[in-house]
C-alpha cells in the first residue's frame, strides 16, 4: 500500500471511528429478503469487524439497501476496502459514487442514449428494447422530477460531519486520480463537481 493510501485509511478510521452503531433495526431501509439478509449479516457488527472477504463477496452489492444511518456507519468499511484492495472491491466504488452523487434528469437521458446506442450496435446482447428500457428508466426520472432523489441524497449525506465529508472528498479524489481509466463516465469527478468539492 502506498503512503498516500495508508494515510487515507488512517484518516477514514479517525473521521468515522466514533460514529455510533445505528441499532439492529436501522441498518437497512426495506423489508425485502435481500435487505433482511443484509441486516442479519451486519447485525451487531462494528464496521471495523466486517471481514474484507464478506465486503468483497456478497456484501459488495448492499450499499443501496442501507438506511441513511446504516450507510453512515458502514461507509468507512467500504471505502477502506476500496483503498486497500481496489480489485476485490469490484463494484463497491461504483455504488459509492452513485449514492454520493446528486442525481440530475440529464443522467437518465444519458443512460437512455447509451442504452439505445448499445442496443443498436449489439442487438443480440441487449436484454430489453429501447422502449422497455425507457419504461425501466422512467420511474428514476420521476424520482428526480418530484425531488424524491434529492431528498434521499440529502438524508444520506446530512449525517456526515465536516471532517467526514473532507475524508469522503479525499477518497473520491484518490480513486479518480489512481483509477481514472476505470471511469470513462467520470463518475468520481461528477460526485466532486456536484457536491463534494465544497469540503
Amino acid at each position: 500500500m502506498t503512503p498516500e493510501a495508508a494515510k487515507l485509511c488512517k484518516d477514514i478510521e479517525n473521521a468515522f471511528g466514533s460514529v455510533p452503531y445505528p441499532g439492529d433495526d436501522d441498518i437497512v431501509v426495506h423489508l425485502d429478503w435481500e435487505s433482511q439478509e443484509t441486516r442479519k449479516i451486519l447485525k451487531g457488527k462494528h464496521w471495523r469487524d466486517v471481514p474484507f472477504d464478506d465486503l468483497g463477496g456478497w456484501l459488495r452489492d448492499i450499499t443501496p439497501l442501507l438506511s441513511p444511518a446504516g450507510f453512515h456507519f458502514y461507509l468507512p468499511a467500504f471505502m477502506t476496502l476500496t483503498v486497500v484492495d481496489y480489485r476485490r472491491a469490484d463494484i463497491i466504488p461504483d455504488a459509492i459514487f452513485l449514492l454520493l452523487t446528486p442525481r440530475e434528469l440529464t443522467d437518465y437521458d444519458e443512460k437512455q442514449r447509451k442504452f439505445e446506442e448499445f442496443a443498436e450496435t449489439h442487438p443480440e446482447a441487449a436484454k430489453f428494447s429501447a422502449e422497455e428500457w425507457r419504461q425501466i428508466n422512467e420511474p428514476m426520472r420521476d424520482m428526480c422530477r418530484t425531488g424524491t432523489a434529492q431528498r434521499r441524497f440529502d438524508a444520506r449525506v446530512s449525517r456526515f460531519t465536516q471532517e467526514q465529508a473532507k475524508v469522503i472528498r479525499r477518497f473520491i479524489e484518490y480513486i479518480r486520480d489512481t483509477y481514472a481509466n476505470d471511469y470513462p463516465d467520470d463518475a468520481p469527478q461528477k460526485a466532486l463537481d456536484r457536491y463534494w468539492n465544497r469540503f
